[in-house]
């Protein structure tokens, strides 16, 4: 939140505003001057200036203070009422301050009477006054066209502050969602071979249970490295082999300068996950599975693929909750700076195709 106490630099900037408002001022008069029967050299005008405008130098903070307590949002009638009624007792304030500054403690021949020689040149006390007035509306605009500028510069730092806030809430419940979806499905996996096979069932769920505490380890964090996350898909695959044997052929092609790159949790998961699903669940042949991971062209590039044949392929609209859950998870994490495809290669297998940002983990 911005405060009302003026910070040294702001002084300084302001004081140096009012130095050029005076040299401009001077230079004004030095050319009046000029065409008169008097000329006056431009050096000596400033001198005689130098303190009315040391003396808004050393106001600054009380404009400053009275500026950013008086006006808190909008600009009201009543706050430029207050500006206006202070700007005048100021102005009166700075040049009587100023002139009585010179007459009775820095001239050599001080007046005798000075307020009455005042009253008698009122006209140009006035027209002082009004010069001084104007010095203060100048450092009023200047200190609130910098107030305008720190509030605005709060303001966006606020909004990406609860963007990125709302952000990770949502990047932790679509985790949340997506933690029940892999254990339903994993657990309907150990179920179905229970019954055959109860050694495999229990070998099934102890490396559930490891992917398990590696979530509940991982739930704060976004990210992890390619490294880890493929031993955490290693272990799924172990599940699903124990399951579906040698109908499982996994391979991964893995370039080793990209082991420590940094790629969000669970995204080899539900990819993996997609490939039992629409295609080992779906056939009696043996279903190749290949994760491949490299950079290019500056990009970490992600490809699972799997046998497609006689038909066997995931459409769009069948991907699944797991797959769905992936897209939205990056879209929050990148900003829609990544891509997701999915279809049928080359070679007439199924591929799904990522492309995420570097990130590399220091």
């Amino acid at each position: 939140m911005m405060k009302n106490k003026i910070s040294l630099k702001v002084w300084i900037v302001l004081s140096a505003i009012m130095i050029l408002q005076g040299m401009f001022s001077t230079f004004s008069s030095y050319v009046y001057f000029l065409n008169t029967s008097n000329p006056v050299g431009y050096f000596q005008l400033l001198s005689q200036r130098i303190l009315s405008y040391a003396f808004w130098i050393v106001l600054i903070p009380f404009i400053y203070q009275v500026v950013s307590s008086t006006i808190k949002e909008k600009l009201k009638l009543k706050e430029i009422t207050i500006l206006i009624l202070v700007g005048i007792f100021l102005a009166i304030f700075h040049r009587l301050s100023v002139i009585w500054i010179n007459d009775q403690l820095l001239s050599s021949n001080p007046s005798s009477n000075f307020l009455a020689e005042l009253i008698d040149q009122k006209y140009f006390f006035v027209s002082l006054c009004y010069d001084s007035f104007f010095s203060y509306v100048l450092l009023v605009v200047f200190i609130q066209v910098y107030r305008i500028s720190i509030l605005r510069r709060e303001a966006k730092l606020k909004e990406e502050s609860f963007k990125k806030r709302l952000a990770e809430t949502e990047i932790k419940n679509l985790k949340m969602k997506f933690q029940p979806h892999f254990i339903f499905n994993s657990l309907h996996s150990i179920s179905a071979t229970a019954y055959k096979n109860p050694e495999i069932a229990d070998s099934m769920i102890s490396k559930l249970s490891e992917i398990l505490r590696y979530s509940i380890n991982s739930a704060e964090d976004k990210f992890t490295t390619v490294e880890e996350e493929l031993k955490l898909a290693g272990k799924y695959i172990e599940i699903q082999k124990l399951r579906f044997g040698n109908r499982i052929n996994y391979i991964e092609k893995i370039d080793s300068m990209v082991l420590k790159e940094k790629i969000p949790l669970f995204v080899f998961q539900p990819l993996l996950e997609n490939c039992i699903k629409h295609a080992v669940e779906l056939t009696d042949e043996s279903i190749k599975i290949v994760s491949s991971v490299k950079i290019e062209n500056e990009k970490l590039e992600v490809i699972i693929t799997n046998t497609s044949f006689n038909g066997i392929k995931a459409s769009e609209n069948s991907l699944g909750e797991g797959i769905q859950n992936l897209r939205e998870r990056l879209d929050y994490i990148y900003n829609g700076n990544y891509k997701l495809e999915t279809g049928i290669n080359s070679i007439g297998d199924y591929s799904v195709y990522i492309t995420l940002p570097l990130k590399n983990e220091k």
